[in-house]
């Protein structure tokens, strides 16, 4: 049948070349409009814009392990390999897949770049962030350099298409300010945040420092040289005290007449701890000491003493422009005789006063009228000894007292005792750490450190060593609560009470530890005063051991543990004392 007729059915070659022509054009056009696409839609043109190419090269998902990518790539090969009839540039792809996907850093590496192409500038595809601009002129005009921003040439960031003032320091990338804390690659350097090399900028923010750092050093000393400067400490401390006067004075209330014979107001016999705590005393056998801290004294102002009324006279000291400190009638007589010996410091912010008694040997057990028995007093008819689990005080009596004879009452606030012609008003109240006002705890306090209800008492018979004398001593122990789930886990089961608070001005720096009872700290430095006069007159002083020497052995300025004793050497006295000595 050569050269003849085409067989029935069969197309005609005509035909053929016909069909294979329109396919060819069918192939051209959508080349064609493949072309135009990608001229108007840039994004047509990134390669790998999801992160994904890999992926898609192997046809596996994203958390394929290496085995199913290694199995993936063999059956690939087979079928994309030129030697297979496939294409190069496919088979290309395949391989780099491959390669990048079975090493686990390069893997990593690729992945992570997947997650930060939200971030990524791409040139003619991004829409380029707006603004940025006036942060280059501003650097121009900084330079003095005066440019036309619509003439210049201005270097784009890499990042996000705003002007750029930065070049990294490992990649050579452009970027701005903006792009600051975002990551970026370029070339050979994989993800990475931006380094900027800027020398001598570290030397630079340490003057800077130190220039800051001095001049608020000589502002410091500037102050300090005013006579009227207080610190932060101070200012505090004299607002409480305006405050309190007001309360217990009363706003605008004139001056109690000391040498009237009148009605006295009623502060004048009532005891405060709010102004308690700006007076102590002690006794000798003729003379009354007496230390008075002025939180209002300057300076430049004068602060006035006023004894008068008899025997029992009212005192009173006042600052000028400012309420009295003390205006307090005395419990005990006062020789009228006997002049008044007076001293104040340089900045007038404490005053010692010295009393001759009406009575030579007569014991004061309180130094103003509404005293509770022994307040403020330099020496107390108790001892307390203290430990996690329980506090302890100790009240020497004589020797006849029977304990149906004693009355201790207890309660979360404090205690009292009364023993009918020994101890009259022996009222004490418990240190209560304060809170600072910012602290946002759901719980802002602290539970009670006491539990009344399991304190016990006993009263003992001892005998004095070298004398055998018999006296009784009256015990009361008082128990603590268990520490808290707090102060189990983070202050190894300590419970944070007194022995471990601290009063700023108080304290010595590291040093913690305050007294149980309120009426007994000493927050301005008035026992050291109180010794040295004591020792001056008599040579021997009572000298109570501080708190955070006696509470915490080995963590006082002199890393000796104290106890209370009578000092009768100057070498035993505290340092505050022997200044005031000198």
């Amino acid at each position: 049948r050569g050269g003849g007729a085409p067989a029935p059915g069969a197309a005609h070659p005509r035909a053929r070349l016909h069909v294979q022509r329109s396919v060819r054009e069918r192939i051209e056009m959508d080349r064609a409009n493949d072309r135009a696409r990608k001229r108007d839609d840039p994004w047509s043109r990134v390669d790998d814009i999801t992160g994904d190419a890999h992926y898609v090269a192997l046809g596996v998902e994203r958390d394929a392990t290496a085995h199913e990518i290694r199995s993936a790539y063999r059956a690939k090969a087979r079928v994309c390999h030129p030697d297979k009839g496939g294409d190069a540039r496919t088979f290309a792809k395949l391989q780099l897949a491959f390669e990048t996907l079975s090493d686990p850093g390069r893997r990593s590496t690729y992945d992570l770049l997947a997650r930060e192409f939200e971030y990524r500038y791409i040139p003619g595809v991004t829409v380029r962030a707006r603004g940025g601009e006036d942060l280059i002129l501003d650097d121009l005009e900084r330079l003095g350099l005066d440019l036309d921003p619509g003439r210049q040439l201005v270097v784009l960031c890499e990042v996000c298409g705003r002007p750029s003032n930065k070049t990294c320091y490992v990649c050579d990338c452009r970027f701005c300010d903006f792009c600051t804390r975002k990551m970026h690659w370029k070339g050979p350097h994989g993800l990475h945040y931006p380094v900027h090399n800027a020398p001598g900028s570290m030397a630079r923010k340490i003057a800077e420092k130190e220039l800051e750092s001095k001049t608020l050093e000589d502002g410091r000393a500037r102050m300090i040289e005013d006579p009227n400067y207080r610190n932060d400490l101070e200012l505090a401390e004299a607002r409480a005290f305006k405050e309190a006067a007001a309360e217990i004075y009363g706003l605008g209330a004139k001056p109690c007449d000391v040498n009237g014979s009148g009605d006295v107001p009623h502060h004048v016999k009532r005891y405060d701890h709010r102004l308690g705590k700006y007076y102590a005393w002690a006794q000798t056998e003729r003379k009354v000491h007496i230390a008075v801290h002025v939180p209002t004294g300057f300076q430049d102002k004068k602060v006035h003493m006023e004894i008068g009324g008899g025997h029992f006279g009212i005192l009173r000291i006042q600052a000028e422009d400012s309420a009295p400190v003390v205006e307090r009638r005395f419990a005990f007589p006062v020789d009228q005789n006997c002049p008044v010996d007076t001293m104040q410091t340089q900045m007038r912010t404490k005053m010692l006063i010295t009393l001759t008694k009406a009575t030579p040997g007569e014991t004061w057990t309180r130094l103003f009228e509404g005293d509770p028995m022994y307040a403020r007093c330099l020496q107390q008819p108790y001892a307390v000894q203290e430990s996690n689990t329980e506090a302890v005080v100790e009240v020497e009596l004589p020797f006849w007292i029977e304990g149906s004879d004693c009355r201790v009452h207890v309660d979360k606030y404090g205690l009292r005792v009364e023993v009918p012609n020994e101890i009259d008003n022996l009222k004490r109240t418990f240190f209560r750490p304060a809170r600072d006002p910012s602290d946002k705890r759901k719980h802002p306090r602290d539970p009670d450190c006491f539990i009344p209800e399991e304190t016990a008492w006993s009263l003992d018979r001892e005998t004095r060593v070298g004398t055998d004398e018999p006296y009784n001593v009256l015990m009361i122990c008082l128990v603590k609560r268990q520490p808290t789930m707090n102060e189990t886990q983070y202050k190894k089961g300590e419970i944070q009470d007194n022995r471990h608070a601290e009063i700023p001005g108080m304290n010595p720096s590291n040093c913690k530890g305050i007294r149980l009872f309120v009426e007994d700290c000493d927050r301005f430095g008035m026992e050291d005063s109180l010794q040295a006069m004591c020792f001056m007159e008599t040579g021997s002083t009572w000298r109570p051991a501080k708190p955070w020497a006696k509470l915490h052995p080995g963590r006082g300025p002199d890393k000796d543990p104290e106890v209370d004793i009578v000092a009768t050497e100057v070498d035993q006295l505290p340092r505050g004392a022997k200044l005031v000595l000198e």
